[in-house]
């Protein structure tokens, strides 16, 4: 059977301070593995942040909770190609990603608040 890869980029605007956002998508049900994650937090910070926020992936009716991992930001722009976190988790054709993401930005660095972008990349085999 011949498997071909696809790769999402979910876009999230994160707008204030602590703020969490609930992750609900509906994914496509020709996808069968899951094999790598990447997050990019893109914003006008002044400096790098290591920690901006917090994110936690699950898929297959919450049976696989692949992903509970810090998201952070550099000034640089993000490598080409994207470097993916390695995953080698299969799914179902009830392919509802859930999950949240939480702004940790102005916790621990007590700087003024930016909005930025999240996007979360997701990289699959295809059926």
């Amino acid at each position: 059977m011949l498997r071909v890869k696809k790769r999402i980029a979910i876009p999230y605007q994160v707008i204030s301070i602590g703020q969490v956002i609930e992750i609900r998508e509906k994914l496509p049900t020709s996808l069968c593995k899951l094999t790598g994650v990447h997050f990019s937090a893109q914003g006008n910070f002044d400096s790098d942040i290591e920690h901006v926020g917090e994110i936690s992936l699950e898929f297959c009716n919450r049976h696989l909770h692949p992903v509970n991992y810090h998201v952070g930001y550099t000034k640089d722009l993000p490598p080409c190609p994207v470097k993916f976190l390695p995953l080698n988790e299969p799914i179902n054709n009830r392919n509802i990603m859930t999950g949240f993401y939480r702004d940790l930005s102005t916790l621990a660095e007590k700087r003024d608040f930016v909005p930025y972008r999240l996007t979360i990349y997701l990289k699959f085999l295809k059926k």
